[in-house]
Formats: structure tokens, C-alpha cells, sequence
């Protein structure tokens, strides 16, 4: 009986010590300035600046495009992240480029940023994601 007692108290103890270990944050991504409702908007996320560099993906999301603006939640673990957004408005699955090179569909950057000859790099679309909730608005460029 002594035994069965121990064991009723140790596993709420045991679950919360687990919940702290897994505990994350909560990212929302608002893509705001979507003028088109067709095709999809496409967020990608990335954890470090080699992963931004190669894209390589940590999370990614897709989603119908809905004017204004559509939400998307991340749940993460501390540190650094980056995003990159673009509205596939032909649902051919990649964003396309103009004879320049410029893209044709909308797109975004984390922290809003506007690129100026080129794509920026990590320094520009990092950002940190702690223990309170992160919130990026952004808004989309182009088309």
C-alpha cells in the first residue's frame, strides 16, 4: 500500500519536470497585405544562419491565401530564427522570377525587411524567440 502512495505522488511530479523540459514558445507569423485570395502563402523558418544561408528549413507552413492577412503559429525553443514568406499565387510551388531576377509574386522577410540588391542576409532577418510569446508581423512586397 506504502508503495502504491509513492507512486501517486512521484508521477505528477515526474509530468511536471517533463513539461518544463519540452516547454516552448509560442511564434505567430501575421502575413499581412494579401491583395489576391488564390494560391497559397508559404512560410518558411529557419534556426540558425547556415540553415537560412542553404535553405534549409526547420518548420515550414502552408496556407490558403485569405485577404487581408492570414495567421500562422510556431511552437519553439529558445534562440535565434529567421522567415522567409512568399504568396504562391499560381500554386506551381515555387516563387517566381521576373527576366531581372526580381521575384513576380509577393514576399516577405522577418523583421519586414526590404531587400535592397538582392535577397537580405541572417544579421537583417534574425530575430530572438525567449520564454514570452513572439509576434512577427509582416507585410508582403511586390505584386
Amino acid at each position: 500500500m506504502k508503495r502504491l502512495v509513492n507512486i501517486k505522488v512521484l508521477v505528477p511530479v515526474v509530468l511536471c519536470v517533463l513539461c518544463t523540459l519540452t516547454s516552448a514558445t509560442e511564434l505567430v507569423v501575421v502575413i499581412k497585405n494579401i491583395k489576391l485570395e488564390t494560391g497559397k502563402i508559404n512560410i518558411a523558418l529557419y534556426d540558425g544562419e547556415k540553415s537560412f544561408k542553404d535553405h534549409v528549413i526547420l518548420e515550414g507552413a502552408r496556407t490558403d491565401a485569405k485577404s487581408p492577412s492570414v495567421t500562422v503559429r510556431f511552437d519553439l525553443d529558445e534562440g535565434e530564427y529567421a522567415i522567409r514568406v512568399y504568396h504562391d499565387v499560381d500554386s506551381n510551388g515555387e516563387l517566381n522570377f521576373n527576366r531581372m531576377r526580381m521575384p513576380n509574386e509577393p514576399y516577405a522577410f522577418s523583421n519586414n525587411v526590404k531587400p535592397r540588391f538582392g535577397p537580405p542576409g541572417w544579421k537583417r532577418t534574425k530575430f530572438s524567440v525567449g520564454k514570452e510569446k513572439v509576434t512577427q508581423e509582416l507585410t508582403l512586397l511586390g505584386s
